[in-house]
């Protein structure tokens, strides 16, 4: 009878256990809005333009540092379960960037043979970025949710620039070229952030995190100047930190 009463107590426990350890999951859906972020990197290295002048040796020349600052704004879906304060899921994003006014200006003076000044805009953007990213959080507060969030993200960059030498000869530039290019760039994105729930909405929460996007894939674009001799080509990647926010609707379980 004894060993029966203890089987008995045992199963009982393992069964409160099971009940307290059941996960339950649920699908949400949000908006997004962001704060972007966009920089090459501090020394430079990242954002170049090249001269190679009738057959000479290329010559490159850092751009500097150069940084835009984008608003944006996304939907989210994803997939999430929760047990005993913790939170895990899956979620899918797409983002789009206000980045087409991305113009640098740069000027300097060219180490080719010919010693030539030149001067332009090179413009890099990055319209919409996809995202698959998972998130994990622990309730460590009443209606607090504290989580981390890692995954990969894909975009379209683009790159177009002009540059010309001022001219001596009725205002007329000397040389001239302009060239356009595109990439598909995948990189790491992670970050932190945090969720509560909106009493006055069942079921909505706010989020408010912040996230590190990697630099990717460099896009490069080069074009001939109208001397049929000087080929020019940019090449830049910037990596971006973004500040967003998002209404989340937690579908009921």
């Amino acid at each position: 009878m004894n060993k029966w009463r203890m089987a008995l107590l045992i199963s009982t426990a393992l069964m409160a256990t099971g009940a307290q350890a059941q996960w339950l999951a649920n699908w949400v859906l949000g908006l997004s809005g962001s704060y972007n972020w966009i920089d090459a990197d501090e020394n430079g290295d990242d954002q170049k333009a090249g001269f190679l002048i009738s057959n000479f040796a290329m010559t490159e020349f850092d751009l500097g540092e150069q940084s835009n600052n984008v608003w944006g704004w996304g939907v989210l879906g994803g997939y999430q379960a929760r047990c005993n304060g913790w939170l895990l899921g899956v979620e899918f994003a797409a983002d789009w960037l206000d980045s087409d006014n991305d113009d640098n200006g740069f000027a300097f003076t060219s180490v080719s043979p010919f010693n030539r000044s030149w001067i332009g805009n090179v413009n890099f953007e990055r319209d919409y970025i996809l995202a698959l990213t998972g998130r994990m959080g622990y309730e460590a507060y009443p209606y607090l949710m504290p989580y981390i969030r890692a995954g990969v993200e894909t975009s379209r960059d683009k790159v177009n620039f002009i540059v010309f030498t001022p001219s001596t000869n009725g205002g007329v530039p000397f040389l001239t070229a302009s060239g356009d290019s595109h990439c598909q760039s995948w990189r790491f994105i992670g970050g932190i952030g945090a969720e509560v729930p909106i009493p006055i909405f069942a079921g909505v929460t706010f989020r408010a995190e912040w996230n590190f996007h990697s630099n990717g894939k460099s896009v490069d674009a080069t074009a001939l100047a109208n001397d049929g001799a000087t080929l020019i080509s940019v090449s830049g990647k910037q990596e971006t930190n973004t500040a967003k926010i998002s209404l989340v609707y937690n579908l009921p379980a």
